[in-house]
């Protein structure tokens, strides 16, 4: 028998109106077992603009997501442009002057910093929460097409996954190489990373699973080959779980410490990144122009 402590459950905050029965999905998928009605909170479609010249900021099509505290960083490749939400202020600012595009990746440090995956140049560049540059992680011989990215914020080390070579490309912090890190799994396609209780979480678009290394790169577990259809982005919490954006599916399905599978009944176009903190999961919806925020029970 389950445990309540293992279950992951959205909290049932109404926002777009009434929900379906416990134990299905609106598909008619199953779900866990005891898991309430999965509802929402308000969405992020815009918001009241700093630094524009413009006094409203509409969403066209955010592609990417790192949140932490009040603040939430949305790349948004249809305006081209990164910008700060403020959660408590509920404004939007551009950050920086920093373009986005379809593969824009970010991750936000514990001081509050952001972290851009910049393909073009084939680096991720570090920004203080001021838009200051502090940092770029880039190498020729070794990172030949950076796709995906996680910030270990307690060794300070910035894991960066190279779509060329399928190794991981290690580094510290004063931005010089540590290691590279052969994959011990062949990936057909790299979309994103997150690093959850010391795990590094590779997610391997093309095989539909989840590749779990410890931080020496031994191979842990392989999360997700038979629930996964066409999975798009991954987070990790402090609990150690793992949230996935299938595509496929279209729905998110989460997965505890010890690998059980849960499926939220909570429909996604989920084509674009995912963040969680503070017990909020955060889903870039490029179709609907928007990001989608749900609550989640003891999580993030």
């Amino acid at each position: 028998m389950i445990t309540c402590c293992r279950m992951l459950i959205l909290a049932a905050l109404v926002w777009s109106g009434s929900g379906h029965a416990s134990g299905q999905a609106p598909d008619g998928n199953l779900i866990a077992s005891g898991a309430p009605t999965a509802n929402e909170l308000a969405p992020i479609t815009g918001a009241s603009a700093l630094g524009s010249a413009v006094g409203f900021v509409r969403l066209a099509y955010p592609v990417a997501i790192a949140a932490k505290g009040q603040d939430i960083y949305i790349a948004d490749s249809g305006l081209n442009r990164i910008f700060r939400y403020d959660r408590a202020g509920q404004t939007l600012q551009p950050f920086a002057g920093l373009q986005a595009r379809q593969d824009t990746r970010l991750a936000m440090g514990a001081d509050l910093s952001l972290y851009v995956l910049e393909s073009l140049d084939r680096r991720i560049a570090h920004y203080s929460r001021n838009g200051t540059l502090l940092r770029t992680y880039a190498d020729d011989a070794n990172l030949g097409r950076p796709v995906a990215f996680a910030v270990d914020e307690a060794s300070g080390k910035l894991w960066v996954a190279d779509g060329l070579y399928n190794q991981l490309v290690v580094f510290n912090m004063r931005g010089r190489i540590a290691e590279v890190v052969r994959l011990p799994v062949q990936t057909l396609s790299i979309g994103d990373m997150a690093i959850g209780r010391g795990i590094i979480h590779v997610l391997d678009t093309g095989n539909g699973q989840v590749l779990s290394l410890s931080p020496d790169g031994r191979l842990v577990s392989m999360i997700g080959r038979d629930s996964l259809k066409q999975p798009v982005a991954l987070a990790a919490d402090r609990q150690g779980r793992l949230y996935v954006a299938d595509m496929g599916s279209h729905r998110i399905h989460a997965f505890a410490a010890d690998g059980q599978p849960h499926l939220f009944p909570v429909h996604i176009n989920a084509q674009g990144g995912i963040a969680i903190d503070e017990g909020r999961l955060y889903v870039a919806d490029p179709v609907q122009a928007r990001v989608r925020v749900m609550l989640i029970m003891g999580g993030g």
